[in-house]
């Protein structure tokens, strides 16, 4: 239970963040996207609420995202994800709604991530 701390996001050799099915609350903080090496970030089965952090496109090395689970997140898709999707070998979306997306990656955020 409790908020992920933003202080993960000041470890820059974090390669992998498994933070899943817990009661974990608050929102996805903004400093993890200062983690460039981080290869894997699940978060599904969670109470995690808000959008996705605007800055999600500076996770290049990211090849796992998984948010599925996570019915309280925002339904908006920020416009980095367009820079890491072709990166991601596994990306599941799971449940969530997704109300925005930017229209130059929609179709492919929608393949990659099952949405």
């Amino acid at each position: 239970s409790g908020t992920i701390p933003s202080s993960l996001g000041s470890l820059p050799n974090l390669l992998q963040l498994a933070a899943y099915s817990n009661a974990l609350t608050g929102t996805i903080p903004p400093s993890l996207c200062s983690l460039t090496d981080l290869r894997l970030l699940e978060l599904h089965d969670s109470a995690l609420s808000g959008a996705l952090p605007s800055a999600i496109g500076s996770l290049v090395s990211l090849t796992t995202l998984t948010l599925s689970g996570m019915p309280n997140l925002d339904g908006v898709v920020p416009d980095g994800i367009c820079l890491i999707l072709s990166s991601l070998q596994d990306c599941d979306g799971g449940d969530f709604v997704v109300t925005q997306c930017p229209t130059s990656c929609s179709d492919d955020f929608a393949l990659t991530c099952g949405v």
